[in-house]
């Protein structure tokens, strides 16, 4: 049994001997590919519906040691463990190992909800094995270089899982700004080995042999592993090293798998949930957060626990350095193995169900874009199943290529390493969609620096884009500016000094100004820009630079009654959209006689006077009349009439226009009259 739980957890590691645990920092908020969900389930993707084919990711960490550690072309599989254990500088601590297998995702969205469901194949590792538990594998090998000194194996902290998963996810945009997700997960067990306590210590001199050895392990379908003919000792052997096969290798790895993913090998089950959450501040700034894998699997099948209370060996009566020949050493060790496994290290054997807890992860996230094309992310990723703190830091950079490649670069700190530099992109080519992320592309380059690696790729058939791919809530066919977060009252567009005006139309687009004025600072209201205006403090004639003029009464025209009549049709079937500076359709012929009258008469003028007819002087409706005036004068330049011809005032004191009793003429907050 022990020979057992030794192999399984050498294979554990020596599986991570080209990869260097789960950070997928380059994936996080890279909405292009629908898989981002799966980090963050409050982030909606881009495309409308996803169907993935399968995929996968592999990761792994090793903090103090390097894959150059692994990788020697000199060297076997036996000489790289015996330099390995003798190197007091090299250790496994806070080992971390990820594989995951998407066989299936499908994502899709309905108005402002996105729904996601897949399954998932998950290995995990974490743990701090000892590395002379490697020297277990040499057999004799290991006894002679442990001549002389001890080897401690003890406190082997190791909780190694596999299992399948079922996931359904849910994203809803509450407002136009924030929007949470969350998605959970049915899982079904297939493979544990978790440790809760161990030591373990040899030592030896010439005469003797000294070994101290106590532990209690639960495991769970590791014996169904081992009675499959699986030949685990060759895929450890032949793993390790340059020498290796690797045929031999990719063979049994695909034995393993084949034998992990079927449904009667089930151990297991429970479950797990993911939630996240992300907030718009404007239509630059967004921030993100998610608290994921936060679950259990309660291992009540194919299980056992050993526990084996603290007990000493001391063998004496071999001389070691007299076993040079090996028929010999390996008789005696066999008959030594032998009599320690039957007489003295004897576990109690149990079955006691037992839970494991998943490995939850942290991600916090902001990302500023630039423009649509061009985005800043930074994440920041912990891993709750190491029991040492161990942040990723992560700043990236994504450019979007025309509307076929999404490109990202960026540097990350991990393992007190800053020399992590990745890459990640996705190919879009129609519906027809690969993608690629790594967070630390130098490893496959420089062995010497890579104490972490991942990469995750795969291949995803993309139907419709979103439909609000700025995602400030309005349909891209109603959207002015359909690449900038906006307002809905500003259809779509941009307002960064909230001045009622887009950006795209502001003169002034850091100051807040007057609609009249193209969102340019207006003191006195009188539609005339104060960088214009010779009298600022003073509400005055558009046409005087924004001085007071002369009295307008004196300038009003006595029409004729057809014209008198024409005038005052406009002016009583002038009606705009309830709170907005929109003419109504009803009121345009009224608008367009008036226009041929001006046309006609060269030497008539137009005189618009906007009143503030809210009893509060409410700055707002004051803005609202303002641009209602403004609508007036550009529906009549485009009926040919000059704006040279047309002159504004706006009153901020509410002036009635006529006596409501005489019912001539209705009172309105705008006034219209013709001067010479």
């Amino acid at each position: 049994m022990k020979e057992i739980i030794i192999y399984i957890t050498i294979s554990i590691l020596i599986l991570s001997n080209k990869i260097s645990a789960q950070t997928n920092l380059n994936l996080y908020n890279f909405r292009n590919v629908g898989q981002s969900n799966l980090l963050n389930p409050s982030i909606r993707p881009l495309a409308n519906f996803t169907f993935g084919l399968p995929s996968a990711y592999v990761s792994g960490q090793m903090p103090e040691m390097t894959l150059a550690n692994f990788f020697n072309k000199e060297e076997n599989a036996d000489s790289t463990f015996r330099r390995i254990v003798k190197d007091p500088n090299l250790s496994f601590n806070n080992l971390g190992i990820s594989t995951v297998i998407d066989p299936v995702f499908i994502g899709f969205a309905i108005k402002k909800n996105y729904f996601s469901l897949g399954v998932q194949f998950n290995y995990d590792f974490m743990g701090s094995p000892p590395k002379d538990i490697l020297g277990l594998m040499q057999g004799t090998t290991f006894f002679q270089n442990l001549l002389n000194r001890q080897a401690d194996l003890g406190n082997v902290d190791i909780n190694s899982s596999a299992w399948l998963g079922y996931h359904v996810g849910y994203t809803r945009e509450i407002t136009n700004k924030l929007s949470i997700g969350v998605r959970v997960k049915y899982l079904q067990g297939i493979l544990n080995v978790n440790t809760e306590q161990s030591t373990l210590k040899l030592a030896s001199n010439e005469d003797s042999l000294y070994i101290k050895a106590g532990f209690k392990v639960s495991i769970a379908g590791i014996e169904d592993l081992m009675k499959n003919d699986f030949n685990l000792k060759q895929t450890i052997f032949s793993g390790i090293g340059r020498s290796g096969k690797a045929d031999s290798t990719f063979n049994e790895m695909d034995y393993l798998y084949e034998f992990l993913l079927k449904r009667e090998n089930v151990s297991g089950s429970g479950w797990g949930i993911d939630f996240g959450a992300n907030y718009k501040f404007n239509q630059h700034v967004s921030v993100s957060a998610s608290l994921i894998d936060l679950g259990y699997i309660n291992w009540d099948k194919n299980y056992r626990n050993y526990n084996l209370d603290t007990k000493e060996f001391n063998y004496k009566g071999v001389d070691l350095k007299d076993l040079n020949q090996f028929d010999s050493l390996e008789k005696r060790f066999t008959e030594l193995q032998d009599s320690i496994i039957t007489k003295v290290f004897v576990p109690t054997e149990t079955t006691n169900a037992y839970t494991t807890n998943l490995n939850a992860k942290l991600y916090l996230g902001a990302q500023y874009a630039l423009n649509y094309n061009n985005m800043f992310d930074f994440v920041f990723f912990n891993n709750f199943g190491s029991k040492k703190f161990n942040p990723a830091l992560s700043l990236s950079f994504t450019k979007k290529v025309w509307s076929i490649l999404d490109l990202r670069i960026s540097g990350a700190y991990y393992n007190n390493n800053f020399t992590n530099a990745g890459v990640g992109f996705s190919l879009n080519l129609g519906p027809f969609q690969t993608y690629l992320f790594s967070d630390n592309l130098i490893a496959t380059i420089q062995y010497d620096e890579a104490k972490f690696i991942n990469i995750r790729a795969g291949v995803n058939w993309n139907i419709g884009r979103n439909n609000d791919r700025d995602g400030d809530g309005i349909p891209n066919i109603k959207d002015k500016c359909w690449k900038d977060y906006g307002s809905v009252a500003l259809n779509g567009c941009s307002d960064m000094d909230n001045d009622g005006v887009p950006d795209n139309e502001d003169n002034c687009i850091d100051i807040p100004g007057n609609p009249c004025t193209n969102g340019c600072p207006d003191k006195d209201n009188d539609c005339v820009a104060d960088i214009n205006d010779s009298c600022v403090n003073d509400s005055g004639n558009v046409n005087l630079n924004g001085c007071p003029g002369a009295t307008i009464d004196t300038m009003e025209i006595e029409l004729p009654i057809e014209e008198r009549k024409i005038l005052n049709d406009a002016i009583n079937n002038l009606e705009f959209e309830e709170g907005k500076p929109v003419i109504k359709a009803t009121s345009l012929v009224s608008l367009e006689e008036l226009a041929k009258l001006l046309n006609a008469k060269p030497s008539y003028n137009l005189i618009i006077n906007s009143y503030n007819e809210n009893e509060e002087n409410d700055k707002k409706h004051l803005k609202l009349i303002q641009k209602r005036a403004l609508a007036l004068i550009k529906f009549l330049a485009k009926k040919d009439v000059s704006k040279d011809r047309i002159t504004a005032y706006a009153f901020e004191i509410k002036k009635p226009i006529a006596d409501n009793k005489t019912g001539e003429v209705k009172n309105k907050s705008i006034e219209i009259k013709i001067v010479k």
